[in-house]
């Protein structure tokens, strides 16, 4: 979560924070310029989204904050108001083909209504397999399908196609579940830390078991891939954070209590997934704040293939 950028094949940006940074060139000679955008009343950034109208929405522990260009609005989350979002923690943001706003909050999921400047909440319904498996959500994408993909702390997976949601709140997605120990096809532990369509169009889960799940459209279930034990037992949390464009390789950040942990990398030969993974940075932690927000980590280089 966050900003992301990879200067192709030079160096990896890894960072939290409301950035708005200075062209980067391949051979990095002048250095990197920050300038941080002020106003949010909160500085906790831990997601950025620019929507299709150009408007920057930044997600925080604070609620949520909508940027013009100008200035911030602040959306925070107020009990019993169905009318603002779910919860303060908010985790991810992502707009779907009909310019839908999805945020993913660490107290259910909400849909932003543009013409009354409003949202929708969606929350988890024990009685309703059909309403979102949790509402602890910790990570969410749509995907090239228009499947919006949500996975939590401890209760699982879940997909809906919104493609099929016309009208909002006079539909609601209907979302298939993956839960730990119902039936075959689904994940192998609970605990999802990342979720991350790949250009191929391969939806690839990490959970917190250390495996690596691939989604297979045509049998619709999940193939296994078990991360290295060198990296898993070292590192409490696993992104799936990229992949390079020319190679194809897929990124993994690894963190330990949110500090950078390590970097390692998973090379796909012919469509299928290896499980040797080279581990780049082994036992790296660091924090960087000269320059930087003090909410960012700083950047890593990398070397050439």
């Amino acid at each position: 979560m966050g900003v992301k950028l990879l200067s192709y094949g030079r160096c990896l940006l890894i960072g939290v924070g409301a950035l708005i940074f200075s062209k980067i060139n391949a051979q990095i000679t002048k250095g990197l310029v920050f300038d941080q955008i002020r106003g949010m009343t909160d500085p906790s950034a831990i997601a950025i989204f620019q929507d299709s109208r150009d408007f920057l929405w930044v997600g925080t522990w604070g609620g949520l904050f909508r940027y013009d260009g100008y200035e911030f609005k602040h959306y925070p989350a107020i009990p019993y108001d169905s009318s603002t979002i779910s919860g303060q923690g908010v985790l991810a943001i992502a707009e779907d083909s009909c310019s839908r706003l999805w945020i993913a909050c660490n107290n259910g999921l909400n849909c932003y209504d543009r013409r009354l400047d409003r949202f929708y909440q969606f929350k988890h319904n024990p009685m309703d397999t059909t309403t979102i498996v949790g509402d602890d959500i910790n990570c969410m994408i749509i995907d090239s399908k228009q499947r919006l993909w949500i996975g939590t702390y401890s209760r699982g997976l879940c997909y809906a196609w919104l493609n099929k949601v016309k009208t909002i709140p006079a539909q609601s997605p209907i979302f298939y579940r993956f839960v730990k120990d119902k039936g075959n096809n689904s994940i192998l532990n609970n605990f999802v830390q990342s979720i991350f369509e790949d250009s191929e169009g391969t939806i690839w889960i990490v959970t917190g078991d250390g495996v690596l799940n691939r989604w297979d459209e045509t049998k619709h279930c999940f193939q296994y891939y078990p991360l290295p034990a060198k990296i898993t037992q070292k590192a409490g949390f696993t992104e799936l954070w990229m992949e390079d464009t020319r190679t194809h390789n897929l990124w993994f950040t690894h963190a330990v209590r949110e500090f950078l942990h390590g970097i390692s990398t998973l090379r796909k030969l012919n469509g299928t997934a290896k499980t040797k993974v080279k581990d780049l940075f082994p036992l790296i932690s660091f924090a960087i704040s000269g320059g930087l927000p003090t909410t960012a980590y700083g950047w890593v280089p990398m070397a050439e293939d």
